[in-house]
């Protein structure tokens, strides 16, 4: 949640064409509308009912001044993987063979989307889906820097 009205960032890849999903926070499940879905950024807009998420804290960052992100960087996010318990992973920012922001963390299938902060505490970006190995093992993850979100908020 990065906006108290029930705006969603996460990764587009679990969205694709979609114009409506389901968003589980914790216990909760709640109907979402597909606001945006950028297949190159890797990025997915939703709207929730806000007020069906009681408690729940949006992320804050500035779209005018980033976080940047660069190898090397520690980062941590919340996975929050189907049929499992919330988790903290952390990594470190690398860059693959394209260039790209990665991360190697241990994230559980189906845990990528959500939020990536920096060592600091600041909303940096979010994680996307690299790979598709099954279980909860150390994997690359495609980091998504929050400026490329903010290009599709």
């Amino acid at each position: 949640l990065v906006d108290p009205r029930g705006i969603i960032l996460t990764a587009e890849r679990g969205v694709a064409d979609a114009r409506a999903v389901g968003v589980q926070v914790g216990r909760t499940k709640v109907p979402a509308l597909v606001l945006a879905a950028d297949a190159q950024r890797g990025v997915a807009v939703l709207h929730v009912d806000a007020s069906a998420l009681p408690g729940v804290q949006p992320a804050t960052f500035d779209c005018a001044q980033p976080t940047p992100l660069a190898p090397g960087d520690r980062v941590a996010t919340l996975g929050v993987p189907l049929r499992g318990p919330t988790t903290l992973d952390d990594g470190q920012v690398d860059r693959d063979a394209a260039g790209a922001l990665v991360a190697e963390m241990t994230i559980a299938p189906g845990g990528v989307g959500g939020p990536l902060f920096a060592a600091a505490g600041a909303l940096a970006g979010m994680t996307a889906p690299l790979d598709t190995d099954a279980g909860r093992q150390r994997r690359r993850v495609r980091v998504v820097p929050i400026e490329a979100a903010c290009a599709v908020l």
